[in-house]
């Protein structure tokens, strides 16, 4: 998104919010795209949010007072994906149902990550995983309007999956932005209540990113 595009979006929206969006536009494209095989998806995506519970857990906690941080970089009790998910749950950031399904997806990534052999998400054990950790969620926050939006109604869990990890993505963004302007700690909506509220945010950037595109085509002509 460019700089003067920004600007004026930001006269509408909040700018942590457009700067949020933006984040998840550009690795959005990489890891949700459906040309991207289930094992880059899975494992790139489960990246992300080691990165973002990274930052949270930073801001959420006191400052480290060596250059390095003792608990978060290198070989800390806190460098791992699993410790960070533990710690966050540990520290009232992530509910339990987000817990639950983090750990799943973790399991997941790790199965693809050292598997010498070729994992598909469609396929089982995989196939009825992903079921088990979607099938609360299909009927609500926009789920089936993301489907229809970015996947053309294509319904196989490998969407599912990947789906349910933008969701989760755009919620941690959204949790590591106001522990950034609020820490140390934080009580946090739930996972369920800051989908709702991201849902009602999403169209009015839409909109908003629509009408700006149209004022510079006008402007050009």
């Amino acid at each position: 998104m460019e700089e003067e595009e920004k600007a004026k979006l930001s006269e509408l929206l909040p700018i942590q919010f457009i700067e949020m969006y933006e984040d998840y536009s550009d690795y959005s494209k990489v890891f949700f795209d459906t040309q991207t095989n289930d094992r880059a998806a899975i494992i790139l995506s489960m990246a992300k949010v080691d990165e973002i519970l990274y930052n949270i857990l930073k801001n959420a906690l006191l400052p480290s007072d060596s250059k390095s941080d003792l608990l978060l970089d290198g070989y800390g009790p806190l460098s791992s994906l699993h410790s960070k998910i533990e710690m966050s749950f540990r520290l009232g950031i992530i509910d339990d149902k987000l817990y639950l399904k983090l750990k799943k997806l973790k399991k997941i990534r790790n199965d693809f990550a050292h598997s010498p052999k070729g994992c598909k998400l469609n396929e089982a054990p995989y196939a009825e995983q992903i079921e088990s950790i979607v099938k609360d969620m299909k009927e609500k926050y926009g789920f089936e309007e993301y489907r229809k939006q970015f996947y053309n109604d294509e319904r196989t869990p490998s969407i599912d999956l990947r789906i349910l990890i933008s969701f989760i993505i755009m919620y941690l963004k959204g949790t590591e932005m106001v522990i950034t302007q609020t820490a140390p700690m934080v009580n946090h909506n739930t996972f369920n209540e800051m989908l709702d509220e991201v849902n009602q945010l999403m169209p009015k950037l839409d909109k908003a990113l629509e009408e700006y595109k149209q004022s510079n085509q006008t402007h050009d002509k």
